[in-house]
């Protein structure tokens, strides 16, 4: 998120009544976040960009009626952005798509190439484990972890509790590790979730 610009209450009321300023201020904080919270749900960087863009426009026509201060519009708009991909899939007919963490960018000059291959080993391993955990627990590893929201957060994006939220957390978060322990990860792009 951008920290030139807060996010605090003067931000939320100019949001609330549709200023246009508060408005372009909120969208250079959210949008890199929420693009990226969508492209831990699709792998086309493109699609995310467009959905985020599609949860602002809404963003823009809804602003006088959302109530609350900073929070309440920061959840707002992962809720709205959340629909908005649960609506992009309905249409398309599609699987739920798979939580696919970019790895970090490293100069090429901080590693061997031992440990590159390493590495991509795992990632590909990882991938290979978030591909067989279920939907929902693939999208509360990403909102928790990549996205660094609280439970209470992720649940009131999810339309489930905050009990709910930690389950899966827990669930996932065991069947990943059982999973990379031993090795029962295949690297397949066709994996399917295990039922846990």
């Amino acid at each position: 998120m951008d920290h030139a610009v807060p996010f605090d209450e003067q931000l939320a009321e100019g949001v609330r009544v549709g200023d246009p300023d508060a408005l372009a201020a909120l969208w250079r904080l959210f949008a890199p976040a929420l693009v990226r919270h969508l492209r831990t749900q699709v792998r086309d960087h493109h699609l995310a960009e467009d959905l985020a863009d599609e949860t602002f426009l809404e963003l823009v026509r809804a602003c006088r009626s959302i109530k609350g201060g900073p929070l309440q519009i920061q959840g707002w708009l992962y809720r709205a952005a959340h629909r908005n991909l649960l609506d992009h899939r309905r249409q398309a007919a599609r699987r739920w798509v798979e939580f696919r963490p970019e790895p970090p960018d490293r100069a090429s000059g901080d590693r061997t190439p031992g440990e590159a291959v390493e590495d991509a080993d795992l990632a590909a391993h990882l991938d290979a484990a978030l591909d067989r955990l279920t939907p929902n627990q693939r999208a509360v590893v990403a909102l928790r972890f990549a996205d660094d929201l609280s439970a209470a957060q992720a649940a009131d994006v999810l339309g489930m509790t905050e009990g709910g939220v930690r389950a899966l957390q827990h669930r996932g978060l065991a069947a990943l590790a059982r999973m990379l322990r031993s090795g029962a990860a295949p690297v397949d792009d066709r994996a399917t979730p295990l039922p846990i």
